[in-house]
């Protein structure tokens, strides 16, 4: 991918304000992800551009996102996602670094195969850990003092709203993770994910998708990010996926960097 031609592309969309933006802002959703290197994304994004808006905000189209990530000491919400247990849980600090504002986030994967995340914003002079801590305890099963930091997520995102205002596709590009000890990042790879509130709307993208074979698989940047950085994990089940997303890497002569 020529990133020349890429941000040319993205600037022939007509943008949509995060205001505007706010009616699809779905907390509660079904979400579907699908893999795909940047060549193809490209061929993607030129399909859509006639029924898609592109959030702008103060003229910036692909927003920088910090995500800090804790877990149990075992490891208990990744062994979840990796052996695929249904009510599952997430829990991030997240940072939108274009606007400064922070959050802690939990997302929820429930039985019915719903996402729900629920926040609560960290404010600049600080927020309470008795408020934090009891934010956790509504909303999952863990006890914030059980909690300790695993890892360090980065990505780039631009996200899409269909014209009838029924969906919203983000683009996750520019991932890489770190810990104390590796950085991992992952070059010409992108994760594009449909919301929307149910799969009964189906999305407008979804013929794009169809057209170009590109099939919806998982994918969680903590999972991920755990099997690249602590490699003595349990990954079984994650194998075949990590090594899909090497061959993506490499088909558009990019790098799976490992600064270990």
């Amino acid at each position: 991918m020529n990133p020349g031609d890429f941000h040319s592309l993205v600037a022939e969309f007509s943008s949509i304000s995060l205001d505007q933006m706010d009616s699809v802002s779905f907390l509660t959703r079904t979400d579907t992800k699908y893999i795909m290197n940047n060549d193809r994304l490209m061929d993607v994004i030129r399909e859509i551009q006639k029924d898609y808006y592109i959030l702008e905000i103060d003229g910036t189209r692909e927003f920088s996102y910090n995500s800090n990530y804790v877990d149990t000491a075992g490891f208990g919400m990744y062994f979840d996602h990796h052996n695929k247990r249904k009510n599952r849980y997430k829990c991030r600090l997240r940072v939108y670094e274009n606007s400064g504002l922070t959050f802690w986030e939990i997302k929820h994967k429930t039985n019915r195969n719903l996402t729900i995340k629920k926040r609560i914003k960290i404010n600049p002079e600080g927020s309470s850990e008795e408020d934090i801590q009891a934010f956790v305890r509504k909303h999952s099963p863990f006890h914030f003092n059980n909690l300790e930091p695993k890892l360090n997520s980065r990505f780039t995102r631009m996200t899409f709203v269909n014209k009838n205002m029924t969906e919203r596709v983000t683009v996750d590009r520019n991932l890489s993770w770190q810990n104390n000890s590796r950085e991992i990042h992952l070059e010409g790879l992108a994760i594009v994910e449909v919301k929307n509130e149910s799969k009964a709307s189906l999305a407008e993208i979804f013929p794009v998708l169809h057209k170009y074979g590109i099939r919806p698989g998982s994918f969680s940047k903590y999972t991920f990010g755990c099997a690249f950085l602590y490699t003595d994990l349990k990954q079984n089940l994650l194998k075949q996926k990590i090594n899909v997303l090497t061959k993506y890497c490499h088909a558009t002569s990019s790098k799976c960097i490992d600064h270990a």
